[in-house]
């Protein structure tokens, strides 16, 4: 029987990729003004990276990256040892004693004295797996698209066999030296993760803030709208416990045009006598899925060094004999 939990989950992660990959159409989406009174901030609003980009909260630089930060801070300190060095020098000091008393070979203190400015670093040039695709990463760009992953997913349709975080680190210039932020559209959306678990949520267990969000969602794209009718149907197949539903359903994704929910069919069809159990019968393996948890926890626990015997006795509960059972 398959796990209704885990079959959700994967419903959501589809439609999260539906939602990045028309992360740019969605992210200038915006909530109609209410006419009430406003109401109180939501957890996801005050958690931290769901808070919308709107307003004063946008920074007013450019963000810079750990990696970025930490050579800035290698060049400030480059600099101030250049300073001292030619300050040394006109306070009299042979060359000799600079190298000594600032621990720098002779030939360093000599192209330190001769240079008129502060000698910077060249750029490094490495070569990249990326350097083959950077004609279409760069059409790419132009037309709009920034998200690393979604760039990822399309090379790696055309061969790329790399990870996404070389992908990132790739177009992590062109980030830099692109618009300000002040001259690029300001993000309201929140993340994409809450959006795609909105919804798959029932109607009826909305809140109102999420259920604005997803008229909004919803009317910007009709690919979204058509992926959420499917998902509260897909929903509505376990609470009527139809098989035959499930079956039109299937038929009816197959037939869309949203690639990212026909992959979910194929895995669906893939272990399709456990999906329709769990439709058909009210029984949980959650259960299961319990004891298979704590079964891997105690296999950390030992680190993987642990036999077989020693982990069927900490799985299994503890007997003693019937005949040397006190009275």
């Amino acid at each position: 029987m398959a796990d209704r939990f885990h079959l959700f989950c994967n419903l959501t992660q589809a439609l999260q990729r539906v939602l990045e990959r028309l992360a740019i159409v969605l992210c200038q989406v915006k909530l109609a003004e209410r006419s009430g009174p406003p109401s109180e901030p939501t957890e996801e609003v005050v958690s931290g990276e769901e808070t919308p980009l709107t307003g004063n909260n946008v920074a007013s630089e450019a963000p810079i990256n750990k990696l970025e930060r930490k050579r800035q801070q290698a060049r400030e300190d480059r600099k101030a040892l250049f300073d001292a060095v030619r300050a040394a020098h006109q306070r009299g000091l042979t060359k000799q004693a600079i190298a000594r008393e600032f621990g720098l070979a002779p030939l360093t203190i000599r192209r330190y004295l001769q240079a008129k400015d502060f000698p910077e670093r060249a750029p490094r040039q490495r070569r990249s797996e990326l350097d083959s695709f950077r004609p279409y990463l760069e059409k790419r760009w132009a037309e709009g698209c920034h998200n690393a992953s979604q760039l990822c997913r399309e090379l790696r349709q055309q061969g790329y066999s790399g990870k996404r975080s070389r992908m990132k680190e790739y177009v992590q210039p062109w980030r830099s030296n692109s618009s300000s932020p002040s001259s690029r559209p300001r993000r309201t959306l929140p993340n994409l993760r809450l959006v795609a678990l909105w919804l798959t949520k029932s109607p009826k267990q909305r809140r109102s803030d999420e259920q604005r969000w997803v008229d909004a969602v919803t009317i910007a794209h009709p690919q979204v709208g058509a992926a959420e009718h499917l998902a509260q149907q897909f929903r509505q197949v376990f609470n009527d416990h139809d098989s035959e539903a499930l079956k039109s359903w299937l038929a009816k994704t197959v037939a869309s045009d949203i690639p990212e929910l026909k992959g979910f069919v194929a895995g669906v069809e893939r272990d399709y006598d456990a999906v329709v159990a769990a439709v058909e019968w009210h029984w949980s393996n959650g259960q299961v899925e319990g004891q298979i948890h704590r079964l891997k926890l105690l296999k950390r626990q030992m680190y993987g060094r642990s036999g077989f015997e020693l982990l069927r006795r900490r799985v299994l509960p503890f007997r003693t004999d019937v005949s040397q059972r006190p009275p």
